[in-house]
């Protein structure tokens, strides 16, 4: 009979409890929603990743509560199944019953099955896991993912999973921040067919004299706030500059914090200091409150605010006209 109850618990041991149920819950979440996305993803289905893990959270709590094992979502357990042709629920069910069978009359006779048979069971089916043909275009593609995917499989094999997930989680994280803080960014310059190129940023890159069209490729924050005032102070030398306009393409730039705002007016300032126009052209619909918010509409002008490039391009050839 399954007996549900609590226990006292010194300091040790519930310091012990946190360490290891917070590795159990980083297995968990990350092999549990990897594993759910993959195969939903190989059998072209929807999955819903918050019903998952629900009721992973409540079959863990019923584990807990009961002393059994953690519950988890098994990428070799799934894929054994999926050999085997199961594709519906009833497929699990049936599973769960076997294996209560199994706990119920077999451990006996079971107890004597060497180890290393079970660990080859699940090393056969986890080595066909390993998709080499997707690592080798992964690293045709986009070494830095190699490398991360390289790097991550080493720590798991040499360290441990977890430390292995954790890294992962880390690197990737870190990797997102660097795009955020150097973005892609340059002068947009039409090449012979009339499409847009992206040029590096420079003393005397002009879109057409007198007009740069500068692009910036993240959301504006304080991390890259700095390089975006660097670029467009860049674009306007030497002084004094024949630079008339530049129009920030913001087709990118989803947000901008207070400190990203009050760089841009100062920015702003400098400029009309200088002789020299702000405009903001293609800003997304979620940043234009962004500018309301921090006063930005205000301080560049609703005039100076453009749905599209061209609009941006013909105001300027209007006010350059002699």
């Amino acid at each position: 009979m399954v007996m549900f109850s609590f226990r006292e618990m010194n300091w040790k041991e519930i310091q012990l409890l946190l360490t290891v149920s917070a590795s159990c819950a980083v297995m968990m979440l990350t092999q549990s929603a990897a594993t759910s996305r993959i195969f939903a993803a190989k059998h072209y289905q929807e999955v819903n990743e918050n019903i998952d893990l629900f009721g992973l959270s409540a079959a863990n709590a019923a584990a807990a509560l009961s002393g059994g094992f953690v519950v988890n979502g098994s990428p070799t357990q799934t894929a054994m199944m999926e050999d085997a042709g199961g594709q519906s629920q009833l497929a699990q069910v049936t599973t769960a019953a076997v294996v209560g069978l199994v706990l119920l009359f077999l451990t006996k006779p079971l107890q004597y099955l060497p180890t290393c048979v079970l660990g080859a069971l699940v090393f056969m089916v986890a080595l066909r896991l390993i998709d080499f043909k997707g690592l080798r275009d992964i690293r045709l593609e986009s070494p830095g993912e190699y490398v991360l995917a390289v790097m991550t499989t080493a720590v798991v094999l040499l360290v441990g999973v977890e430390q292995g997930i954790v890294l992962a989680m880390v690197v990737s994280l870190l990797r997102v921040v660097q795009h955020s803080y150097h973005p892609h960014s340059g002068v947009l310059v039409a090449d012979g067919s009339g499409a847009w190129k992206l040029v590096p940023v420079g003393p005397n890159v002009v879109t057409e004299p007198g007009l740069v069209l500068y692009r910036f490729g993240a959301a504006l924050f304080y991390a890259n706030a700095g390089r975006f005032l660097e670029e467009v102070s860049t674009l306007v030398q030497p002084k004094p500059s024949s630079v008339r306009w530049v129009v920030v393409d913001a087709e990118a730039m989803t947000h901008v914090d207070y400190t990203a705002a009050r760089v841009v007016m100062a920015l702003k300032k400098n400029l009309t200091e200088s002789g020299v126009e702000l405009a903001f052209a293609r800003v997304p619909w979620d940043m234009r409150s962004d500018l309301d918010r921090h006063h930005l509409t205000e301080a560049i002008g609703g005039a100076r605010i453009f749905n599209r490039l061209h609009d941006a391009i013909a105001a300027f050839e209007e006010t350059a006209k002699p």
